[in-house]
């Protein structure tokens, strides 16, 4: 899956960051990227999911669904 989406918030953790994707609807993706990242707050991101390493999980019941 491929998509372009804003980043809202980077989070630097070391030797990696987390990307905070935003979906709409008050959906957000978590990436766990490389700390090299050029990514930037509130700048659009071209991004590739590879799902078989995805975990999707319910927003209401925190269970996992994928």
């Amino acid at each position: 899956m491929n998509a372009s989406r804003p980043v809202e918030v980077t989070e630097m953790m070391g030797d990696r960051a987390y990307l905070y994707l935003s979906f709409g609807e008050g959906l957000t993706w978590i990436a766990n990227v490389d700390s090299e990242t050029q990514a930037k707050d509130e700048a659009p991101l071209e991004v590739a999911f590879d799902m078989q390493k995805s975990h999707v999980f319910d927003p209401e019941t925190k269970q996992a669904i994928y």
